[in-house]
């Protein structure tokens, strides 16, 4: 399911128009991509779906594919999503 359909499938269960679903998940994912990307420690908890967050990683080395040169990685932050426990439950409970 991509974002359309997503949109389509909300305005329908909600039946609400698919301008005001849309407008509403955008500010969402606004919402969480900024908590996040500003503050290392804030973490964004969905009740039901999961929690977003971040995580440090560490300086690494690496190598360039073409060249094969070795050349160091710098240290970052990478996005993180834990699922909430109904949504592990559903998803092995599909198996």
């Amino acid at each position: 399911m991509n974002k359309q359909e997503l949109i389509a499938a909300i305005a329908t269960e909600t039946e609400l128009t698919q301008k005001v679903v849309k407008q509403v998940i955008e500010a969402l994912i606004g919402t969480i991509t900024t908590t996040i990307s500003t503050d290392p420690e804030a973490t964004v908890a969905l009740s039901g779906l999961g929690t977003f967050g971040t995580a440090p990683t560490a300086e690494r080395n690496g190598r360039n594919p073409s060249t094969g040169e070795a050349l160091l990685i710098p240290a970052s932050r990478r996005g993180t999503f834990s699922y909430a426990a109904p949504v592990k439950r559903a998803i092995k409970g599909s198996v």
